[in-house]
């Protein structure tokens, strides 16, 4: 990025998902073993935040293993993708990044 303001378009994005899984926080600890609170804690961006809320009102054993596969697999996947975008780009130097160029390079 050269200024700030690139960064935060760019962290937008990342704080949307954050920002739903706070509000599906509320209904968690309200109804923690709705529909809506179980995929919420199998959802990789919510997960962390769903599942600490759902731990105390104890969850079954195998919905917390497979909350922490799905995360762990999320997890390198996202590695993956990182590596190829940071691989494909460092090789176009002086190019200024945007979501277009990031998901060329994706599947470049």
């Amino acid at each position: 990025m050269t200024d700030d303001s690139d960064a935060q378009s760019f962290t937008f994005p990342i704080t949307i998902p954050i920002i739903i899984s706070m509000v599906l926080m509320s209904v968690t600890l309200s109804q923690p073993f709705s529909s809506a609170a179980f995929w919420g804690s199998m959802l990789p961006f919510s997960s962390p935040i769903i599942m600490i809320t759902r731990i105390p009102f104890h969850v079954p054993w195998w919905e917390q293993i497979l909350s922490m596969f799905i995360l762990f697999l999320s997890a390198m996947a996202m590695v993956y993708v990182a590596a190829k975008i940071y691989r494909v780009g460092i090789l176009i130097q002086g190019k200024k990044v945007s979501f277009k160029e990031i998901s060329k390079w994706i599947f470049y």
